[in-house]
């Protein structure tokens, strides 16, 4: 099998623009993008390194895709599974960008005067419902979708895996390691409401930087960093950025926020500092000048490194009973 599978990869890479790698594991084969897309290749790898370590548990001759659908030839091979990677914002206000034709969601606008829900934008439906399995990053999003009738039949496929992407490390508030003092990394700075931030920020004196193409090694760019500002995008684009903020405060960086609705999902959120976008330039203000205290304050607390650890093992409970539900279906399919 091994042969087969390593000619039809041979094959498939001719033709592919995006070519693929793949490892034996066990009695299983993981087949995934040899270079997952810039701006979420730690999440897409830390997934794949996710499902490295509990394939094992398979005992069953099987092959899984990871961001791939099984080509034919696969299926003639052993028993085929794909995975799909939702990193789209899901909470989406009516009138956003992108959003037109999606059903209402079932969580409702917090600031709406009357109860309107968001929307369930995802984006890429048409495409992920041929998939098996839906790996989702954000439970906000994942309490949207949920009470969607339309995606009722994905609701035992989604598994939600929060970005704990680096080893929890916040031992050290080093003012000369953590040259960065503020930063966003905003890829696009000219969207309006960002344009606006960062123009008020420089017309207050305060230090801000934009790192807008830092897309490796993203954990070095972290561990150099104080205060990590994270702005939305747009008014109507709603979820929370987790895979920038958790990462972030892993690594001992400040985060800084604008509010975001339905934020206690995360389990994380007491250890985000909040503010309106328009507050948000003098509690930033605040925080540099008293950047030692407020780091303690946040980091030096059992608390918040049992709430880390935690999100860790419920990603690998998650893991764990994925494994055995689908030891279980090999098992009675023969």
């Amino acid at each position: 099998m091994k042969l087969v599978i390593a000619i039809l990869i041979f094959f498939l890479n001719l033709f592919r623009k995006k070519k693929l790698s793949y490892q034996f594991i066990g009695k299983t084969y993981l087949v995934y993008e040899s270079k997952f897309d810039k701006d979420i290749f730690d999440y897409c790898s830390y997934i794949r390194d996710g499902l490295l370590k509990e394939l094992p548990n398979i005992g069953q001759r099987s092959i899984f895709f990871l961001r791939v659908n099984p080509p034919t030839p696969f299926r003639l091979v052993a028993h085929c599974y794909s995975i799909f990677v939702q990193v789209e914002h899901v909470l989406v206000k009516p009138g956003g960008r992108d959003a037109e034709g999606f059903e209402a969601g079932a969580l409702l606008i917090p600031s709406a005067t009357t109860a309107i829900p968001y929307l369930a934008r995802l984006s890429n439906y048409e495409r992920l419902k041929n998939f098996d399995f839906i790996v989702e990053y954000s439970r906000i999003n994942l309490a949207n979708i949920l009470g969607v009738e339309k995606f009722f039949v994905l609701q035992d496929r989604l598994l939600c895996i929060s970005p704990t992407l680096y080893k929890l490390s916040c031992a050290s508030s080093d003012a000369r390691r953590r040259n960065l003092i503020a930063i966003t990394n905003f890829g696009n700075s000219e969207e309006p409401r960002r344009k606006i931030f960062l123009e008020a920020m420089r017309a207050k004196k305060i230090p801000i930087q934009n790192i807008q193409t830092w897309y490796e090694d993203v954990e070095e760019l972290y561990a150099r960093t104080r205060i990590l500002v994270n702005i939305r995008q747009t008014d109507y684009h709603d979820t929370l950025e987790e895979l920038r903020v958790l990462p972030a405060l892993r690594s001992g960086v400040i985060v800084i926020s604008e509010l975001a609705p339905y934020k206690e999902l995360t389990r994380y959120s007491e250890y985000i500092i909040w503010g309106t976008l328009d507050e948000l330039p003098e509690i930033i203000r605040n925080v540099q000048d008293n950047y030692e205290a407020t780091w303690n304050s946040i980091f030096k607390t059992s608390k918040f490194a049992r709430r880390m650890n935690r999100l860790e093992q419920r990603n690998q409970l998650t893991w764990k009973r994925w494994s055995k539900k689908m030891q279980r279906s090999l098992t009675s399919s023969g």
